[in-house]
């Protein structure tokens, strides 16, 4: 799930100087010496005009989707180009999609560069525009499976009032056969006037998640997780791929209270939520339910890719939840003299187990409570005695 951040991050030291590369990559720095972009003076003066009302109007935009997604049809449209994204610093210190066009929708979810990996990594990294153009393609990279590459490719940075917030990527031109320098200072422009706007975007959807957050743990809660299940199902039956609901609990968490009092059980829940963020993928929405009982769905929204509809029950569920209890078995919390803290857990999966919320947590709580009442430190798959 997309998590934006806003914070200290790297700074801009100018939005119109270039950096450094390769002779392949023709970097240039678009000053006055620049011919001018090749339209008329109307249309000029009438996109100078409305960059400038974008820039006042910054403070009062809250829709962050539609405001990223406009962002990118401005930036294509202006420079005639078929494929363009948004990519904005995540908590992790991640490069993320917000917004693209010409992408398909799984690798906007799962597209992620580091700082300074990558074109777009490095822009975002050194707060610097860049041309791409030559024998040297460009590369978006999509968690290890897939890239995406283009022999002219624009990147700038999207400037926020206490720095870098991400940046916008333009690829593949329409008429030309690259990207010329006058194109770099215009989607410059762009950039300079959208971030600000995209800032305010950005905290004020901050806000509005400290509703869906749990206090403790900074994981969402019992309220996001029935909103978020009902629509990921939705989109599962029209797009035929599995969503598995993971139900687990701290087992014997009651006795680390008695024994070393509430601080240090709250410090155990944060640790294990801490583990969970580790070992589950970004996109997948994990929650906390309340007590020591917490709550993932995993999903892939890779039924309309594959061509072949549903692909059998999915076993990567069981991977991920084995790879939680046994990470939490090795983790040592001091606050509890570093006992050994095991998970109990059970599993169901749409659509097999269930198709409405109700019945996947109905299911999974069943699994969940036969794990506990056989011995706990065990993960069962709803209706079956298989643990993980």
């Amino acid at each position: 799930m997309f998590k934006p951040r806003v914070g200290p991050v790297p700074t801009i030291e100018s939005g119109r100087h270039l950096l450094q590369e390769s002779d392949r990559q023709t970097l240039a720095d678009p000053s006055p010496r620049l011919k001018p972009r090749l339209v008329n003076e109307w249309a000029s003066d009438r996109l100078s005009t409305f960059l400038a009302g974008m820039r006042q109007m910054a403070r009062h935009v809250h829709d962050l989707a539609g405001l990223s997604s406009f962002a990118i049809e401005l930036a294509l449209h202006e420079l005639s180009s078929r494929r363009g994204s948004l990519m904005v610093i995540d908590n992790q210190q991640l490069l993320r999609i917000l917004a693209a066009r010409g992408l398909p929708d799984w690798v906007m979810e799962t597209a992620a560069l580091r700082l300074g990996e990558g074109v777009a990594g490095r822009v975002a990294s050194a707060g610097r525009p860049m041309l791409v153009d030559g024998h040297q393609s460009a590369e978006l990279a999509t968690t290890g499976r897939r890239r995406y590459q283009s022999e002219s490719f624009l990147s700038v940075p999207v400037p926020g009032a206490r720095g870098v917030l991400g940046v916008v990527n333009v690829t593949e031109p329409l008429h030309e056969s690259s990207f010329q320098s006058r194109d770099l200072e215009q989607l410059v422009n762009i950039a300079d006037s959208v971030g600000l706007a995209i800032e305010g975007a950005i905290r004020y959807r901050e806000i509005e998640e400290l509703a869906v957050r749990d206090e403790l743990t900074g994981l969402y809660n019992r309220r996001y997780l029935r909103e978020f299940i009902g629509s990921i199902l939705d989109r599962a039956r029209e797009e035929s791929f599995p969503v598995t609901l993971l139900l687990f609990d701290i087992d014997h968490f009651k006795r680390y209270n008695d024994l070393y009092g509430h601080p240090a059980g709250d410090q155990v829940l944060r640790e294990v939520a801490d583990l969970m963020r580790k070992n589950f993928r970004a996109h997948d929405v994990v929650c906390r339910l309340g007590g020591e009982e917490f709550a993932v769905i995993l999903w892939d929204g890779r039924g309309e890719q594959s061509g072949n509809g549903w692909q059998g029950y999915p076993t990567t569920a069981f991977e991920f939840a084995e790879r939680l209890r046994q990470s939490t078995m090795r983790h040592r919390c001091s606050a509890i003299n570093r006992e050994v803290i095991t998970l109990s857990g059970g599993l169901a999966t749409f659509p097999w187990d269930g198709v409405t919320p109700d019945e996947l947590m109905e299911q999974a709580d069943a699994a969940l409570y036969r794990a506990k009442g056989d011995g706990r430190n065990r993960v069962y798959l709803c209706g079956q005695i298989r643990s993980c």
